[in-house]
């Protein structure tokens, strides 16, 4: 279990983004997955970017993705659901849900 689970379950959306931007170190990004896929990003300049995931910016995102974890993801899709965080509570709790 990750320690921020039991917290995390019960923030409002706007707490969590919030909750993100001030703790979130520069270099990384972070997430989180409700209504909305919101994308936050904190260059190493303290600049931070934010996205609600659509089919503009999906690219732009995973490229992000890719480079503040220095990994190759082949789709921010894979990429969340092999997390096995959102696998067990988003993915699961949303399974035939639009």
């Amino acid at each position: 279990m990750n320690k921020y689970e039991p917290l995390w379950k019960y923030l409002k959306d706007n707490n969590k983004e919030k909750y993100i931007c001030e703790t979130l170190e520069n270099g990384f990004g972070n997430e989180y997955l409700g209504k909305d896929k919101v994308f936050i990003f904190k260059f190493e300049n303290s600049e931070i970017k934010r996205y609600v995931l659509n089919k503009d910016n999906e690219k732009e995102v995973l490229k992000l993705c890719c480079e503040f974890a220095d990994c190759k993801f082949k789709s921010i899709d894979k990429m969340l659901k092999d997390n096995s965080f959102y696998a067990k509570s988003y993915y699961t709790e949303n399974i035939g849900k639009s």
